[in-house]
């Protein structure tokens, strides 16, 4: 009865005291059968999208065990990143852009208007008008020439 009691509070105790972290794919990442490069890729994984599991599995891991699209598969842990951090793609580092000292770019567009510049974010920010090829959110007011710097449009949003 004891060992059985013990059991319990052991896997209770797990579960109660285990963290969760949130990372986010910092480019288009293979989602495999198992945790091997050379294994079946499953699925590839959009950049940007942020996959929640117990903290534990992230620290010291090569391979994550993840739930993506209702199936269970593998990443690389070397492809994710912090939540609200990415590539910028032009200076080859990381950005925070939800901190206070953003990095984001404005152009002047036709009618002489400030426009932010296509800009990487986690989920769809306010006033994006299309997602780029290469994962950015246009801010453009008109279509013509819209990501023409990004790969072209992939999905218009308005």
């Amino acid at each position: 009865m004891k060992k059985s009691l013990l059991i319990i509070f052991f896997l209770f105790s797990i579960t109660a005291f285990s963290q969760e972290i949130t990372k986010c794919t910092s480019k288009n990442t293979n989602f495999r059968s198992e945790a091997h490069f050379g294994d079946n890729i499953i699925d590839l994984i959009p950049q940007g999208t942020c996959i929640t599991a117990d903290k534990t599995f992230f620290e010291g891991y090569t391979w994550l065990s993840v739930e993506y699209k209702n199936q269970n598969g593998y990443i690389h842990a070397s492809l994710l990143i912090d939540k609200g951090v990415y590539l910028d793609k032009s200076s080859k580092s990381y950005i925070d852009y939800n901190s206070t000292n953003s990095n984001v770019k404005y152009y002047k567009n036709v009618d002489g208007k400030k426009i932010q510049s296509p800009t990487y974010y986690s989920s769809t920010p306010a006033g994006a008008t299309a997602i780029c090829n290469d994962g950015t959110y246009s801010f453009s007011q008109h279509r013509k020439g819209t990501c023409s710097h990004h790969g072209g449009v992939r999905q218009w949003l308005k």
